[in-house]
């Protein structure tokens, strides 16, 4: 990758492995392929990209168990979602806010710990924060380095 951002290959390569990870649970994997991306761009592309970190980054607080992080890292991650069109990329964003606010939002809208009270149990009994019903796939409806849209090209 040079230091005017990634070559198309290199981005949709990076871009879609990112895709993989998360849809096989992988947050933190997808996380970093998507921020070796995210570093070299500017616009809406890096917020589309920095979005897509954030929402992974929920799912590794959330298996983390930290509820601060799940709920600052999520407010984040729906501001950035919410500043993009529905559908950017590929990838219908409106559907990626709305499963991440029923992966989190349970946490979210409630006060620091009270999440335990509802939260699903593991084997020894413990809370836990990540609840693996609510985790949710991004599928792409289009090929965004095949059949751009004009939505997903940025004008220079």
């Amino acid at each position: 990758m040079s230091s005017f951002g990634p070559s198309e290959p290199e981005e949709r390569a990076a871009f879609l492995a990112g895709l993989a990870a998360f849809n096989a649970g992988d947050y933190y994997d997808a996380h970093d392929l998507w921020e070796e991306i995210w570093q070299q761009l500017t616009g809406r592309r890096a917020l589309f990209y920095q979005a897509l970190i954030q929402t992974a980054v929920v799912f590794v607080q959330m298996e983390n168990q930290n509820a601060a992080g799940v709920r600052a890292v999520y407010l984040s991650a729906r501001d950035k979602l919410g500043q993009l069109p529905a559908l950017y990329r590929g990838v219908r964003l409106d559907r990626v806010l709305a499963g991440l606010t029923h992966a989190a939002g349970w946490i979210v809208e409630r006060p620091p710990g009270a999440w335990r009270d509802v939260a699903p149990r593991a084997d020894d009994g413990m809370p836990l924060l990540f609840d693996r019903s609510r985790a949710f796939r991004i599928e792409l409806e289009y090929d965004p380095f095949e059949s751009p849209r004009d939505g997903d090209v940025e004008r220079r």
